[in-house]
């Protein structure tokens, strides 16, 4: 979805159906960034909202139920609100707070979903000395957990069911 208009994903799925390709589940990628056309060429635009990745995979979701893939599972494989690896947001309590809220919005229509990364070793570099530098992992480069961490440690405690929520909570049973 990060690349490409609702027409072009269906176009995509209709041409490799028509050869014979036939998935056992469909995945889905979610950054909040646009591709727009300015002065002929293609410009990412950030693209903040709360409810980005619910409404775009809504709209990919509308995508699929025209097509014979509309049955398949769904694994939303990369998430993340920005790629930037200098976001001093990356390392605070509102990260672990967007993970937890985007994660309640779209857990019944996904079987799984990975957040991007686990770690910021990926992106230290001879500027990043300090223990925290605004890196995208969920462990600082010492492996300390930042608030990410706990958000997915805690969403890795839910229940299977979901009983209740909004934007203030989110309650769940086994049964």
């Amino acid at each position: 979805s990060l690349l490409f208009e609702n027409e072009q994903i269906y176009q995509r799925i209709r041409y490799l159906s028509s050869h014979g390709v036939d998935p056992d589940f469909v995945t889905f990628v979610s950054y909040p960034y646009r591709f727009v056309r300015k002065d002929g060429a293609a410009v990412r635009t950030w693209q903040f909202r709360t409810d980005f990745i619910s409404s775009e995979l809504a709209s990919f979701v509308s995508v699929l139920k025209q097509t014979n893939w509309k049955a398949l599972p769904l694994w939303m494989t990369e998430y993340n609100y920005t790629l930037e690896q200098r976001n001093p947001l990356n390392d605070i309590r509102f990260r672990g707070a967007y993970i937890v809220n985007s994660m309640v919005r779209v857990c019944s229509q996904v079987e799984g979903a990975g957040y991007y990364m686990l770690s910021d070793i990926y992106s230290e570099w001879a500027d990043t000395n300090r223990l925290l530098f605004g890196g995208c992992g969920i462990l600082n480069k010492n492996g300390i957990a930042k608030p990410s961490y706990f958000a997915l440690y805690f969403l890795s405690m839910v229940k299977k069911y979901k009983a209740a929520a909004s934007s203030d909570y989110f309650l769940t049973t086994d049964g």
